[in-house]
């Protein structure tokens, strides 16, 4: 942030997302950006209510 607030330029503001960005959220990105990867996120999501349901 302080690199940020003194320097705002695209560099220090990727720095910026890249270490606040949460891991998990990084995961989902990453997946989405992989061929097919929206359509494998929805069908992970279905099958995870299939299961919640059934406990």
């Amino acid at each position: 942030m302080e690199d940020y607030t003194k320097s705002q330029n695209e560099r220090t503001l990727s720095d910026l997302f890249k270490v606040s960005e949460g891991k998990r959220r990084e995961l989902f990105r990453r997946m989405n950006m992989a061929p097919n990867g929206t359509a494998i996120i929805v069908a992970l999501r279905e099958d995870l209510l299939k299961i919640l349901k059934i406990q």
